[in-house]
């Protein structure tokens, strides 16, 4: 299971870096034709940046750990049936969904301060989509429980996306990071203060006996 999480954490790392292929190639076109980088083209760099790592910190700080631990835990053919779950199928979806993503921030950075046509819109929307409620699948999958906080931004996300249409591109993008991290904080709040609560309720704590 190690060798599963380490190579399929690599295949996500690589479809990060479309993100930053995107970014490289708004920071040709800008110099191409202008020679210099406007302030509007700056600001779309950066909330992809921005939005590259949030999706990083929402694969790599609680999901990957966790599901490569729980793969640990099982053994025979359960711990087979897990690996084809979570690391073939579920994750099929989630490093689908960043490259996705990662086709729509291209035409963001192209064109960031015009409105995102409605296809390049829907991309950014499915693939965000796909990889939210990949990894809510894949904790669903690994420790039967449901992560609220993310299933709870998908629908705020069609919600921004079909009322943005007049929104320019930087605009949309840096609404969208806005929601990740605040989703990202809360989870990290709700899943930090549970750890806490049963840390204080064990029978040492309480001064039971185990």
């Amino acid at each position: 299971i190690g060798h599963f999480a380490e190579r399929h954490g690599l295949i996500l790392i690589v479809a990060l870096g479309e993100v930053v292929v995107a970014i490289g190639i708004g920071i040709i076109e800008s110099l191409d034709e202008s020679g210099s980088l406007p302030t509007d083209v700056v600001m779309g760099l950066l909330a992809a940046g921005l939005f590259a790592g949030l999706l990083w910190w929402a694969y790599f700080d609680r999901v990957q750990p966790g599901l490569e631990w729980k793969g640990e835990q099982v053994d025979g053919q359960q711990r087979g049936w897990y690996a084809v779950d979570v690391y073939t199928y579920l994750h099929a979806i989630i490093v689908s969904g960043v490259i996705i993503s990662a086709a729509a921030l291209e035409e963001i950075i192209l064109h960031p301060g015009d409105p995102v046509p409605l296809p390049f819109r829907i991309m950014l929307a499915g693939g965000l989509l796909m990889f939210l409620l990949g990894t809510v699948a894949c904790v669903a999958r690994a420790f039967r429980v449901v992560v609220p906080e993310r299933i709870i931004a998908s629908v705020v996300i069609v919600a921004i996306v079909a009322i943005g249409a007049s929104w320019n591109g930087v605009a949309l993008l840096l609404i969208l990071d806005v929601v990740l991290f605040g989703v990202l904080v809360a989870e990290y709040v709700r899943v930090e203060g549970s750890r806490s609560t049963r840390e204080t309720t064990t029978p040492e704590a309480t001064g039971e006996t185990p």
